[in-house]
């Protein structure tokens, strides 16, 4: 009984197809260059007989059963089924990106490109000019998957519809926009709201738009890193930054990271941005509870708040435990009498996240 073949491809499975022969090199093309029959004579028909042609319709079937199976096997075929259109097909159909595999009649074949695009408008980059330059097919590539439109013709780049459409799915598409949609403040206001970041891809003009700023800020306090110097300076921008993502205490102008207000509402939300506050408000012991006793998602990451207070803060024994209390990991940054103090051991361990690190801290005494 023959072993099946093993249809490699270089850095992926190996995997055999049922009832062919294995290849002696594992990079063989399959199937192999028919050989001549040496039961031919010179002058015999070629004509394959109904054995040979059942064969090797079996064959076929199987080996598209395995690019179906495994899309990337069609590369461990011979290069000719590449323009095949029912194995491209099939391949396309579990790895929409396999089109780039395909001939380049296959990327032309607007149906086969259209099918992949549906599944993921990102293979819109291995179709074929005239196809990149299809509106219609554009359109629903870029509807499913905005970073598309950097494969569309400059054409469309410029097309508003194509645009919006891209921007409705990723707000980041906006820097494959052209140079004049980008300049267009009803463009920049539809990505920067889907997308805050894109700020920083619009000029600085808009960068200084307070319309286009606030929409930024309100999706990610930290696009305000983009935002012109006047309205980091601006106590409103700056207030919607920091509500929505502490970080974003980093970016603002400095006298505002002197601000009270602005600084607890960046500590509320995110307690380590206290790290960006000034001395002085490092100093504040209501900015300093309101930032260790901040929710946080990462204990290990976030609940560093304590570490950026004043020392005189590290050793008040209120703060302390209303900073254990929430992250036991804060334990940490208190003074060295506090980090022997029943009460505050006791909040330590009922925090399994931190029971570790506190037990590694008080063996050390």
């Amino acid at each position: 009984m023959h072993a099946a073949p093993s249809l490699t491809v270089k850095g992926t499975p190996r995997f055999s197809v049922l009832g062919l022969a294995e290849k002696d090199s594992p990079a063989a093309a399959w199937p192999p260059a028919a050989k001549p029959s040496s039961l031919s004579s010179p002058g015999s028909s070629t004509a394959p007989t109904p054995q040979k042609a059942l064969a090797a319709s079996e064959s076929r079937r199987l080996l598209l059963a395995a690019v179906e199976c495994d899309p990337r096997a069609l590369l461990s075929l011979d290069a000719s089924f590449r323009g095949e259109r029912d194995f491209v097909a099939a391949a396309v159909k579990g790895d929409e990106f396999m089109l780039e595999y395909a001939s380049a009649e296959l990327q032309a074949d607007r149906d086969l490109v259209q099918a992949a695009c549906r599944g993921m408008g990102g293979a819109l980059h291995y179709a074929s000019e005239a196809l990149r330059a299809d509106k219609g097919l554009v359109l629903e590539a870029v509807s499913s998957c905005g970073w598309a439109l950097e494969a569309a013709s400059s054409a469309l780049r410029g097309d508003r519809d194509v645009v919006m459409a891209a921007l409705a799915n990723d707000g980041a598409s906006l820097n494959y926009a052209s140079d004049d949609l980008k300049a267009e403040k009803g463009v920049v206001l539809a990505a920067v709201a889907q997308y805050g970041p894109a700020l920083g891809y619009v000029s600085a003009k808009l960068q200084g738009d307070r319309d286009i700023v606030l929409a930024a800020v309100e999706n990610d306090g930290e696009a305000l890193e983009h935002a012109s110097e006047g309205l980091k300076g601006d106590v409103a921008v700056a207030l919607a930054a920091c509500s929505q993502n502490g970080w974003a205490l980093e970016f603002v102008a400095e006298e505002l990271q002197r601000h009270r207000g602005v600084v607890l509402a960046a500590v509320r939300n995110e307690g380590a941005s206290l790290a960006f506050a000034s001395s002085e408000l490092q100093a504040d012991r209501e900015v300093v509870l309101a930032a260790v006793t901040a929710p946080h998602e990462d204990p290990w990451r976030d609940a560093t708040a304590l570490f950026y207070a004043a020392e005189p803060l590290k050793r008040d024994r209120e703060i302390v435990l209303a900073a254990v209390r929430n992250c036991g990991v804060q334990m940490e940054s208190a003074g060295e009498d506090l980090q022997l103090d029943p009460e505050v051991i006791a909040a330590v361990t009922a925090d399994g996240s931190a029971f570790r690190r506190a037990s590694f801290i008080i063996g050390a005494y």
